[in-house]
């Protein structure tokens, strides 16, 4: 690339990252002066709809930094923590400016408008790189993805996947190593693209060029990392242990399929317990069982097939969890309007209407509704529809 296409580069990703910082800003402005609940009615409890606004996730990020001001270490017995390094550090950077909450709310609206452009800006540069149109940013402004970009924190960690794939795409391996590692220190599931990520190395790895990059990559991460816990071991800290034990221990949540089905067995007679045993090794070969078929039957061959298997790995794991997060949108997107056909924007756009519609509508309204459970059922059927059509595309890559 010459140095005037890479200047031209360079002021496109600029562009695109005030268009969507600007416009966020201007949402975020507008959410703070809305009303937390809205439509009073329309809900069961009386407590209203978080239609614009939802400060519960926001109170819980405000709790989880408490150790700014206390003055204690997080991942210690005193300030428990279930979020990763940097992920702890990122919802807990407005605690340092102030310790007021309305002050806290609003820098952290305003932080998330900045990662929103900066993925905005990120991913528009990987649509020209791929050769697709730009229009398909205005996915972004789906209600979901939009919704959950202001009011959760995962366009930190899914910025770090989406500089993973620039740099696969650029042959940065190296760099690519230290972009997953970023996005695995901020929030856990870019773990998922370590194998598709050595698929993709495994071609390429004869070029004394890649062994370097990888090799660099590699020591930067594993110095750091081995210095992180090395340090945490001496100040008695459990970083590891409280993360992983945290969400390993998390129940089936209202929300995911595998709860939906214990209820229906529940409702059938059958035992609790053999009915959970029932559903976690049945729903866990559907979540994890991705993996063998990937390494057995698939080549990773180019930036796309990485992609295409990124989502094979993805899209399972988040349809039959014991945990359904609606902000999962933020981690399907951007990888999949970079390789997706028609069809499969077409049922990416609806997928975002459902998320919405389950949460914060219907789940305001009442979680424990038969329209709850539809859109359950309805959002199941969109994300397998969805990988069976990013596995028959992979397929047709590697031939």
């Amino acid at each position: 690339m010459t140095n005037a296409a890479k200047g031209d580069a360079v002021m496109e990703a600029l562009r695109l990252f005030f268009v969507g910082f600007l416009a966020t800003f201007v949402l975020t402005g507008i959410a703070l002066a809305v009303p937390e609940r809205l439509l009073k009615d329309a809900s069961v409890t009386g407590e209203g709809l978080r239609i614009v606004r939802d400060r519960y996730e926001i109170a819980i990020y405000y709790d989880r930094s408490d150790w700014v001001a206390s003055g204690e270490l997080p991942y210690s017995e005193a300030s428990r923590q279930e979020y990763p390094p940097l992920g702890a550090l990122y919802i807990a950077l407005p605690r340092f400016f102030s310790d007021d909450f309305a002050a806290f709310e609003a820098i952290s609206l305003a932080r998330s408008a900045v990662f929103f452009g900066l993925l905005f800006a990120a991913t528009g540069v990987l649509l020209r790189r791929f050769g697709r149109p730009r229009k398909l940013l205005l996915f972004y402004f789906m209600p979901a993805f939009l919704y959950f970009s202001l009011w959760r924190y995962d366009t930190f960690p899914a910025l770090f996947v989406t500089l993973a794939v620039l740099a696969v795409d650029a042959e940065l391996y190296g760099a690519a190593i230290i972009a997953l590692w970023a996005g695995i220190a901020a929030k856990v599931y870019p773990v998922f693209f370590l194998l598709p990520l050595g698929m993709r190395l495994g071609r390429d790895l004869g070029s004394m060029k890649v062994r370097a990059s990888v090799a660099k990559g590699l020591v930067i991460v594993l110095a750091v990392s081995v210095a992180f816990l090395l340090a945490a071991k001496a100040l008695g800290l459990s970083p590891l242990a409280m993360v992983l034990g945290t969400h390993a221990a998390r129940p089936f949540e209202v929300g995911s399929v595998r709860e939906l089905v214990l209820r229906w067995l529940w409702a059938l007679g059958m035992h609790p317990e053999v009915a959970k045993g029932l559903i976690a090794v049945s729903f866990g070969l559907l979540q994890f069982g991705a993996f063998l078929p990937l390494v057995n039957f698939v080549k990773v061959r180019n930036s796309r097939s990485f992609v295409r298997a990124c989502l094979y790995l993805l899209i399972p794991f988040t349809a039959f969890g014991w945990f359904f997060s609606q902000q999962w949108i933020i981690w399907i997107a951007p990888l999949l309007i970079l390789v997706a056909a028609p069809k499969e924007l077409l049922m990416l756009a609806v997928l975002d209407l459902l998320l919405f519609l389950q949460f914060p509508i219907l789940y305001d309204i009442d979680r424990h509704a038969p329209a709850f459970d539809a859109v359950t059922i309805a959002r199941t059927f969109v994300l397998c529809w969805l990988w069976r059509a990013n596995a028959k595309a992979l397929s047709r890559e590697r031939t």
